[in-house]
């Protein structure tokens, strides 16, 4: 079949010739994938719209020898209110650099997906777990989901009255266990982590007070950045 549609995000973009780009997609069905989206640096081109980052679609793509290529595209959203706003667009641009960063082409990563296609469309609206809840999703994609329930190093559960951290190799520890890479933990986060973490799908609309988001944002951005190099900035976002 030489021609196909597929629903994907634009993660990246890069100037191609004269007047085409190559967009970068993560795409629902195919994973990462990159094609040619022929004169859309033309003005007034049908495709140039669709070029920029963030913007969700409905792709349809023919086969080529080397690179597949754009012939149109339905647009479901543009976060066009996010780039007025220097912390929601700071947010969108983040995730989609992990996306890039963290997969590899034609691998679909469902979870990461559509917690990608959320977050973009959360700047519409006030999502204040949004972001966290997007890391969290790349975390369980990546199969380096953290162990909380027990000390990682003498495999001990834990209790709320013990000293525990953070530790970036793979979950909690006891303070006393040993003098790995840590953060600092409390109790609360352990309890919105495990919700993260959990079976049970959190509420995207869920509500958390500025200290645990801050709290939560530092543990994950260390961690996310122990398995993957430096990708997030230790300041919050």
């Amino acid at each position: 079949m030489r021609t196909y549609k597929t629903n994907g995000v634009v993660i990246g973009k890069r100037n191609f010739l004269e007047k085409d780009r190559i967009l970068t997609l993560f795409t629902q069905e195919r994973g990462k994938m990159d094609v040619v989206a022929k004169g859309a640096r033309r003005p007034g081109s049908r495709l140039s719209y669709v070029s920029d980052l963030g913007t969700i679609a409905q792709f349809y793509v023919t086969k080529a020898r080397s690179i597949d290529i754009v012939l149109e595209a339905k647009v479901d959203f543009i976060p066009d209110r996010a780039f007025g706003d220097l912390n929601k667009s700071n947010k969108i641009f983040y995730a989609l650099k992990i996306v890039k960063k963290a997969y590899h082409d034609g691998e679909p990563h469902s979870l990461t997906y559509q917690a990608l296609i959320e977050l973009i469309k959360s700047t519409d609206r006030d999502s204040q777990l949004g972001f966290i809840f997007f890391v969290s999703m790349v975390i369980r994609d990546l199969g380096i989901t953290p162990e909380l329930a027990k000390c990682i190093s003498c495999d001990l559960r834990l209790a709320e009255h013990d000293n525990f951290d953070f530790n970036l190799k793979g979950g909690i520890s006891h303070c006393s266990c040993d003098d790995g890479d840590k953060e600092a933990c409390t109790v609360g986060a352990v309890k919105m982590m495990k919700l993260l973490f959990g079976e049970k799908k959190i509420k995207y609309s869920a509500r958390i007070d500025q200290k645990l988001y801050s709290e939560l944002y530092r543990i994950l951005s260390c961690y996310i950045n122990w398995h993957l190099g430096e990708i997030l900035p230790t300041e919050e976002i």
